[in-house]
C-alpha cells in the first residue's frame, strides 16, 4: 500500500565534489531512523525554475520516495510503501 505524504525529513547523504548526491545512507522520519540498503533509481524533476532530485530507496521492509529540493536544500518524504 502506498501512502502519499509531503513531510520534511532529515537525510544522511554523501555528495561528490561536483555537488551531486552519490548515496543516501539514512533518513529520519517521525523520530525514527531508517537505514537505506538500496537505491532503486534517481531522476530529476523540474518545477518552474527549480530542479528537484527524486530518489526511490529502500531498506529491508519499506520503500521510500524522497525529494531533494535544490532551491531550499531541504529533503521531503513524498511516498512510503
Amino acid at each position: 500500500m502506498i501512502e502519499h505524504l509531503h513531510e520534511k525529513i532529515d537525510v544522511l547523504a554523501i555528495f561528490n565534489r561536483l555537488g551531486t548526491v552519490v548515496a543516501i545512507h539514512k533518513l529520519k522520519w517521525q523520530n525514527r531512523v531508517y537505514r537505506i540498503s538500496k537505491q532503486v533509481y534517481i531522476y530529476k524533476r523540474r518545477e518552474g525554475r527549480n530542479i528537484n532530485h527524486v530518489f526511490h530507496v529502500s531498506n529491508d521492509a519499506l520503500h521510500f520516495k524522497i525529494l531533494f529540493n535544490t532551491e531550499t536544500l531541504t529533503w521531503w518524504l513524498e511516498e512510503i510503501s
